[in-house]
């Protein structure tokens, strides 16, 4: 209830916290009316134990797979900040889709997906994210 956090303002914290925001190490809470602002360090509130880093994705990220260049998988990673529909797809360097890795409603958090090249020739390839409004595309190359 905002008993130990530290004060940013000089004003005691007795109206309802309206928005909660993350900044660097700090949780920043607002409240209604006239605009008290208070912080407290997220490390006195969770523990290491209690909570995975997963639970701190604050954006959506799409990684660089790895290895690269690769033969035969790579491993591909990303990061979303709330449960979306998911749509992961490698296309070759004409633009040709090649194959759907995911397609999918998925849960907030971190994921990764093994992208196998079966019988695919030596080459530039594309993978693409498409999460919510966001899409984000990435070069692999796949040696042998």
């Amino acid at each position: 209830y905002g008993s130990h956090w530290s004060s940013v303002s000089s004003e005691e914290l007795n109206t309802p916290i309206r928005s909660l925001a993350a900044a660097g190490s700090d949780l920043i809470a607002g409240t209604q009316g006239a605009g008290v602002v208070w912080k407290r360090p997220l490390s006195e509130m969770i523990t290491p134990a209690s909570v995975s880093k997963e639970a701190f994705v604050f954006g959506y990220k799409l990684e660089q797979n790895y290895p690269n260049p690769f033969n035969p998988s790579t491993v591909i990673r990303y990061q979303l900040p709330e449960n979306t529909l998911v749509i992961l797809k490698v296309y070759d360097i004409l633009g040709k889709e090649v194959v759907t890795l995911v397609d999918q409603l998925q849960n907030a958090g971190s994921h990764s997906v093994t992208f196998n090249t079966l019988n695919l020739p030596i080459g530039v390839y594309f993978y693409r994210l498409e999460a919510g409004r966001y899409h984000n595309t990435r070069k692999l190359l796949l040696l042998k």
